[in-house]
């Protein structure tokens, strides 16, 4: 039942449709790392602990008993074993300790080689739990649920995608829109602060020290969250080349091994990952103790050797993604240019924007991306843009630019496609076209005949005075102005025959 269960929950585990707040690199850290760190505890973990992780010879002087070879195997496995050629290994028991020139060659790592492994898949994973809380508690909404929403938009029908994409343009406006507040009622109180308080609000501006207030808390965690990751993987290095126990000239382990195995050089020369080690079995006596030699063999170093040699080449590939990561990141959102033409390229994708020179005024592009989104904002538009497309993105931009000009200038022309302001209901919708199309019909000459001011009905009637016959107008002139839904109004003119 438990193995049952365990199959069904990697099942459902969902790697490859995984949406977060987190870019390529995050997800080569805390997702894949993780999973291949995890299966290659598995297999350590069911060699060592279910099949026979080591076999020891045992010298005839010492006998074979019931229990000698269990007890020897036993022995040699959790005293560990001697990195040393077996011709070279003598015990000397007329020595106080005749091992001690040895110590430094005992190998005991492959018994905590399992344990390691979890761990080393735990601290992958650790950088995203503190982001997942950081980002949660202090962003004022749940940012993962809007990359989500933003993505599960993609494949949705129409009517499910306006709702998904009304739904997560509404989030982001909340979040923004708090942020605002903050600061606006930090502004209002700023007359009462104390000169020192001010001057820290100013440095915090200009030296873009983390706030809520200023729009980029947000962005701080994220690159904590980086370095974090940076500062795992370079340390992973680091931890296995101590753990294996590897002098100096093998810092760079992974390709030295598999140097010496391109060129033929195996553990029988170089000692690393040993398949044969040495082992000093004690044996307490009646007139004391004496070490007896045994011989051991170690096939858990054939599994040990391909997996650490694999993990530091992938643990060093991570390490330079998730560096080369970090700048790229800064440039992005800290450079107000790269925020404003990523704004204005997925602006120009939606009806807001009429040409590159007509809809959107330069400055109002930039205080909208400097006053209302900030960094936080541009830096969540670009994990919907990586995680959902550039379709859902340029529409969301479209929404919170209408959110943003409703906010500034009261009712603007808002461009056709917009669903974050709630729509109509149906009824007053079909009821508003039906009304227009009314008013924007041609008159009947008749009824507009009639309809003209007696002073035009007389004209048109008799003749002026002199015998002169004035002409008749052949059109009457008709403005018809209809305001669609109280936001702006549209005029059309007419000419009806009369």
């Amino acid at each position: 039942m438990v193995a049952a269960d365990i199959f069904e929950k990697f099942r459902k585990f969902q790697q490859v449709t995984y949406t977060g707040v987190e870019d390529f690199s995050d997800r080569l850290n805390f997702q894949v790392t993780v999973v291949l760190l995890l299966a290659c505890c598995t297999t350590v973990t069911l060699k060592t602990y279910v099949l026979s992780p080591v076999a020891c010879y045992i010298p005839n002087e010492v006998g074979s008993h019931s229990g000698q070879e269990q007890y020897v195997n036993n022995y040699c496995w959790t005293e560990g074993t001697f990195a040393v050629p077996l011709s070279e290994f003598h015990i000397d028991n007329t020595l106080k300790d005749p091992i001690a020139k040895y110590e430094d060659r005992r190998i005991i790592y492959y018994q905590w080689v399992p344990f390691v492994l979890g761990l080393q898949s735990l601290l992958f994973y650790l950088p995203k739990v503190l982001w997942s809380m950081m980002s949660y508690n202090r962003a004022g909404t749940d940012v993962g649920h809007i990359i989500r929403a933003a993505n599960d938009a993609v494949t949705s029908d129409s009517e499910k995608h306006a709702k998904l994409v009304q739904h997560v343009c509404k989030r982001l406006e909340q979040m923004l829109f708090q942020n605002e507040k903050l600061e606006r009622s930090e502004h209002s109180g700023l007359s009462k602060l104390t000169l020192a308080q001010k001057l820290q609000r100013r440095i915090q501006r200009h030296f873009l020290l983390p706030s809520r207030r200023l729009g980029n808390w947000l962005i701080f965690i994220y690159f904590a969250m980086k370095l974090c990751y940076t500062a795992n993987a370079i340390g992973q290095l680091y931890f296995m080349h101590a753990f294996l126990g590897f002098n100096s000239t093998y810092f760079a382990y992974g390709a030295a091994v598999f140097q010496n195995l391109r060129r033929g050089r195996d553990w029988t020369q170089t000692m690393v990952f040993p398949r044969v080690g040495a082992c000093a079995v004690f044996y307490r006596l009646s007139s004391g103790g004496n070490f007896v030699f045994s011989q051991c063999t170690l096939p858990i170093n054939m599994i040990n050797e391909k997996i650490y040699v694999f993990l530091w080449f992938w643990v060093l590939g991570v390490a330079i993604v998730t560096v080369f990561s970090v700048p790229m990141w800064v440039w992005r959102l800290v450079q107000i240019r790269q925020r404003a033409d990523f704004v204005k390229r997925y602006l120009q994708m939606t009806e807001a924007w009429d040409g590159p020179r007509g809809g959107v005024d330069k400055r109002d592009l930039h205080r909208f991306i400097r006053d209302f989104l900030r960094q936080d904002g541009t830096f969540l538009l670009r994990m919907i843009a990586l995680n959902s497309g550039d379709v859902i993105c340029s529409e969301v931009v479209q929404n919170l630019w209408s959110v943003y000009r409703r906010r500034r200038y009261g009712e603007p022309p808002a461009p056709e496609g917009v669903v974050c302001v709630p729509p109509e209901p149906e009824a007053e919708a079909e009821e508003t076209e039906k009304r227009l199309l009314e008013q924007q019909q041609p008159p009947a000459p008749v009824a507009e005949f009639e309809k003209s001011p007696p002073a035009l009905q007389r004209f048109v009637s008799h003749p002026a005075s002199g015998g002169e016959t004035r002409q008749r107008p052949s059109a009457t002139t008709v403005t018809v102005e209809a305001a669609i839904g109280g936001a702006r109004k549209k005029s059309a003119t007419y000419e009806a025959p009369i």
